[in-house]
């Protein structure tokens, strides 16, 4: 089960501008791949976060050690 959902708010342990939660590990992507049983939906590994840089909407994905909750006014613990 993963730690954070959708809409979520987090930062990166070493700090850096607040993202949010896009979409989480195994979630489902919608794509599918060829095996030997027959196709498979591929699931998603990391978190897909997003954040603004200025105007510019980011991207980013991580792995879930890597995040920490947070809120728009500081850091939660």
């Amino acid at each position: 089960m993963p730690k954070f959902k959708k809409g979520d708010l987090v930062r990166l342990k070493s700090g850096g501008p607040l993202m949010t939660v896009d979409r989480y590990p195994g979630e489902e992507s919608g794509h599918f791949k060829l095996s030997w049983s027959g196709l498979k939906e591929i699931l998603w590994r990391e978190y897909r976060c997003v954040w603004f840089d200025g105007d510019t909407l980011k991207t980013g994905d991580f792995d879930e050690y890597l995040l920490v909750p947070s809120s728009i006014g500081g850091d939660t613990k």
